[in-house]
């Protein structure tokens, strides 16, 4: 995981309307008029691997759901982190931006 923060730290990526990276913000109430994104708690990550559909299915990276949520209280803490590094620096690793659409 500290292999994944550092790549994507310094890379430098930034937002380019600003020049910054987007501001992010640890509570669910602002203020503000700006964008802020809310890191999830682990707990919130937990909540959301747990609420997964229970099928054999597995998506693009080849698990099935029911790891996904077995694993949740081992995996849940990375991908929150994981989440964390990518607000912070404007990077979103390249595994998030694919998706597989499959007509029914």
């Amino acid at each position: 995981m500290e292999k994944i923060r550092e790549r994507l730290e310094s890379s430098g990526s930034t937002n380019p309307d600003t020049g910054s990276a987007p501001s992010i913000s640890t509570s669910s109430s602002s203020s503000s008029s700006s964008f802020d994104l809310v890191v999830p708690s682990v707990g919130e990550v937990k909540k959301l691997l747990a609420g997964l559909s229970n099928t054999r299915a597995v998506a693009g990276d080849g698990i099935p759901t029911s790891v996904w949520k077995a694993a949740a209280p081992i995996v849940a803490e990375p991908i929150r982190e994981l989440i964390a590094v990518s607000f912070r620096t404007g990077v979103v690793p390249a595994a998030f931006k694919t998706g597989e659409v499959v007509p029914i």
